[in-house]
């Protein structure tokens, strides 16, 4: 569990307790859940290469984008930018922490054998064109 650095408009600033979860038989995706000190917790899911692409540069669009930066104060960090019907958020990791725990997934299921989870491209067009 990771506490990561939070900023949830131009004035509020605190922290929330984040789980980074990562599961063998989905490799293609990494879940992050919030825990907002409330009965319910926030997830987000989105993929293992926007997390991966992210520690280096600007990565991602739309709901989700992540990128790299260097602060005085926390060192290297990872920021996250989250937006929903719901509202947005900043949010701010350490890099190295995040960097270890993603050196972990690909210990257990590497890049390669990642491509063999799940449809592959051509299934996936089918899929989209209506089963054809």
């Amino acid at each position: 569990m990771l506490t990561l650095r939070i900023s949830l408009g131009e004035e509020v600033v605190g922290e929330v307790r984040t789980r980074f979860r990562f599961d063998a038989a989905r490799p293609y995706e990494v879940l992050l859940t919030f825990h907002l000190g409330r009965p319910d917790e926030a997830d987000w899911v989105f993929s293992r290469e926007l997390l991966r692409d992210g520690l280096r540069s600007l990565s991602g669009q739309g709901d989700v984008k992540l990128w790299p930066a260097y602060c005085p104060c926390h060192g290297s960090t990872l920021h996250l930018a989250l937006e929903s019907p719901h509202g947005s958020a900043l949010l701010e990791a350490s890099k190295p922490k995040v960097q270890d725990w993603l050196e972990r997934t690909y210990a257990l299921v590497s890049e390669t054998a990642e491509r063999s989870h799940g449809p592959t491209d051509d299934e996936l067009s089918k899929l989209l064109a209506g089963g054809r």
